[in-house]
């Protein structure tokens, strides 16, 4: 195999050593700060100064030992070098990207970065799919639950505004339409779903003197309807409608 020119590797192991560099000259020029301290103190610097270009200097001979002489990295090819780089440089955007994934949905980055980085972006993609948020499903289930009390304690005001209106004798009997129907509680209730048990709907409703689309009845009281509804301005919201004022209620085709 053709030698690998040494000259080539000049700037790699330059690099490499730069840091090592760095911080001796940065060591030899902290032994002339604070020369009006205390001498322990500088005694203690200098004696950490002159472990760091110890160890660095360990350190870069290692380095340089084992890519040169226990690997034989001048002796390489060019093209098997170039195609490391490039695999290494996919592998680690791979786990780049797992982690980052990670992270956006709550999760400990380092874990699903070794598996990006061992998967070669099949395991990204992946976790792009079925990597659930860190406590969503709590959340979920919290907002669920709080929803429900809400509608609890919208139904149990509901009874008991209906039970003083009864004590008052102020119940206001329920509108009736054209064709004799009473709009009431137990009318609404036949029509809320469809056979399959679907909500049904939508509705061309009038009541109060406006026009609305009713899209669902919501939920069905003694005295009102609860109901999803479109109002004149195109804006869907949850409203009461009061069986007494309705005006009009027609499928909508």
């Amino acid at each position: 195999m053709k030698s690998f020119p040494r000259s080539l590797f000049a700037p790699l192991f330059l690099l490499l050593c730069t840091p090592g560099l760095l911080m001796a000259g940065a060591a030899e020029e902290s032994q002339f700060v604070n020369t009006h301290g205390d001498a322990w103190i500088e005694a203690a610097w200098a004696k950490i100064c002159e472990l760091a270009r110890s160890f660095w200097e360990w350190f870069s001979n290692w380095i340089h030992e084992m890519l040169f002489t226990d690997l034989g990295l001048s002796e390489a090819s060019p093209r098997s070098l170039i195609i490391l780089l490039i695999v290494l440089a996919v592998m680690l955007a791979s786990g780049a990207w797992a982690a980052s994934i990670a992270q956006m949905r709550r999760h400990p980055a380092l874990p699903f970065f070794a598996l990006g980085f061992f998967s070669f972006f099949i395991g990204p993609a992946c976790l792009l799919y079925n990597l659930n948020i860190k406590g969503e499903d709590e959340r979920k289930a919290q907002f669920a639950e709080a929803a429900a009390k809400k509608r609890e304690e919208e139904k149990a005001r509901a009874e008991r505004e209906l039970a003083q209106a009864k004590e008052r004798g102020k119940i206001e009997a329920p509108a009736v339409s054209a064709e004799g129907i009473v709009w009431d509680q137990n009318y609404f209730a036949s029509i809320q779903r469809k056979e399959d048990g679907t909500p049904n709907g939508p509705w061309a409703v009038a009541y109060n003197g406006i026009e609305v689309t009713v899209t669902e009845i919501v939920e069905v009281l003694p005295e009102f309807l609860q109901v999803r509804l479109i109002n004149l301005e195109g804006m869907t919201m949850v409203s009461r409608i009061p069986y007494s004022k309705i005006e009009k209620w027609d499928a909508r085709a």
